[in-house]
């Protein structure tokens, strides 16, 4: 913590001028893919055939009817011509006691398989067992119909279970996790035959894509001069509540200033937490993420009354309802300057009201030693815009020493994001030679607009680097990395996509 600077009283008068209108977090992990499915590794087997439902072949001999039939069960079971008949399903020789009596030998009636249609031989559970031929080795064979007649077809399950299929990858998108395996196949019940085997285990799911960890892809929304609690304010949360959800939810909120008009909170238990960020922002894609804020000069300085240190304080209060609470922990404000990485993207926030070289030397510092692949330096004063305060930001600079400061911090980032002015703009690198490869980016439309009175200004730097300019309706900026890749849009209060940009590493 520390104490803002008063300016002299020499640069008062200028303060008139410069009044605007009116952790480390790890990225977000993807949600796991859906379970691979699976088939039923058990099937039918054979049913259980006439399972020594030995045809008319288990009545002619007396072996396949009668109980005692086992007995003289050698001669009843090579009745091979009984087994012929198509109607074996419905002999009694499927009775159990038949079956016990040795007629097992019965080589014959295993063969009478050309009873296929003896479905209802394999109804009787016991037929399947030992019926009257159920050890002949035909039995064993018995197929999907239980054709063998009089050799007591394989039970449900005497074909080898098939192998459960493995499950499908993960859906691509938010998913991360692999696909659950599939599960193997039942065991087939042992019938009159053997059993079936065990189906094998199914293949796992291959991995889902797109996910936060997968893809390590950061998605963040940028809005700035958003503190008035007003329709359009609400209806911009709307559209960062619909875009989050579109791309499978974002990694967090960057503020760019005036958080709060006219002026900023006295205290952590301002009143004007609750309309102008808590209820602004409730809603069901924000809840859960932190938005990452930096000073205005609404929010403190010589154009308000507002109090700095409350805003950094309330980054520290816990949830709840009471005195001493906050409504959710989404603020973070951690200093008057600070980082925070995120992976492949580090974002730098900035006191612009604060020339001071002890901020210009922490944080050149910070910007050179971070090895991420995009970086992003954010405050609330620009310093190149097209709209209203192009004619006054030379006053900001006068007053502050902010172009030099800025320049040494922003100049080792790919971007410079601000607010300050009611619009939203794109400048592409080359605007600062001496900071080439740095682009400019203004989303200062979070709540209200204000016109540049008609004229679009190129001022300071070639005008081709201005590549788009709005001060027409409310809007945010959406920056989606992947890797080297960058997907940015603009997107209004109705939901409208105004501008896009990609860009490679």
């Amino acid at each position: 913590m520390r104490t803002a600077k008063l300016l002299s009283a020499a640069v008062l008068p200028l303060a008139l001028v410069l009044a605007c209108s009116s952790g480390t977090d790890g990225t977000t992990a993807g949600a796991g893919g859906s379970g691979g499915g699976m088939l039923d590794g058990s099937p039918t087997g054979g049913m259980t055939g006439a399972g020594g439902s030995a045809a008319t072949g288990g009545s002619a001999a007396a072996g396949g009817s009668a109980a005692t039939g086992g007995v003289g069960g050698g001669t009843g079971g090579t009745s091979g011509a009984g087994g012929n008949s198509g109607a074996g399903g419905s002999g009694t020789g499927g009775a159990g006691a038949g079956g016990s009596a040795g007629g097992g030998a019965a080589g014959a009636g295993g063969a009478a398989g050309f009873a296929g249609a003896s479905g209802n031989g394999g109804t009787p559970g016991t037929g399947g067992g030992i019926a009257t031929g159920g050890s002949a080795g035909a039995a064993g064979n018995g197929g999907a119909g239980g054709s063998p007649g009089t050799g007591g077809a394989a039970g449900s399950g005497g074909v080898a279970g098939t192998a459960g299929t493995g499950g499908m990858g993960g859906t691509a998108g938010s998913s991360g996790m692999a696909g659950a395996a599939g599960s193997g196949g039942s065991a087939g019940t042992a019938g009159g035959g053997m059993a079936g085997a065990a189906g094998s285990a199914g293949t796992g799911g291959m991995a889902g894509t797109g996910g936060t960890p997968g893809g390590n892809v950061i998605k963040l929304i940028a809005i700035g001069d958003t503190g008035e609690g007003n329709t359009d304010q609400n209806l911009i949360a709307d559209q960062m509540d619909a875009k989050c959800a579109a791309v499978g939810g974002c990694t967090a909120v960057i503020m760019n200033g005036d958080n709060f008009y006219n002026n900023g909170v006295q205290s952590t238990d301002d009143p004007q937490w609750g309309p102008k960020f808590e209820q602004a922002y409730d809603r069901p894609n924000l809840n859960g993420l932190k938005f990452y804020a930096t000073l205005g000069n609404h929010d403190y300085g010589l154009t308000s009354s507002g109090v700095a240190q409350a805003q950094i304080d309330y980054s520290t209060l816990p949830v709840g309802s009471g005195p001493g609470t906050r409504a959710s922990d989404k603020w973070v404000m951690h200093d008057f300057w600070y980082d925070v990485s995120f992976g492949d993207v580090h974002i730098f926030s900035m006191d612009t009201q604060d020339g001071s070289q002890a901020q210009i030397n922490d944080m050149t510092a910070r910007v050179a030693a971070s090895t991420a692949t995009w970086k992003i330096v954010f405050g609330h004063h620009p310093r190149f815009t097209s709209g209203d305060h192009n004619k006054d930001n030379w006053l900001v600079n006068l007053v502050t020493g902010y172009y030099s400061a800025a320049e040494a911090i922003y100049c080792g980032a790919d971007f410079y994001l601000t607010g300050h002015d009611h619009n939203v703009e794109w400048i592409d690198a080359g605007r600062d030679p001496n900071c080439p490869t740095t682009h400019f980016v203004i989303s200062g439309a979070g709540a209200k607009l204000r016109s540049s009175g008609g004229v679009v200004r190129a001022q300071d730097g070639p005008a081709d680097k201005q590549l788009f300019y709005d001060e027409t309706v409310e809007a945010f900026a959406y920056f989606e990395f992947d890797g080297v890749n960058l997907h940015f849009e603009f997107i209004d209060k109705n939901g409208q996509v105004m501008f896009m940009r990609d860009l490679q590493k």
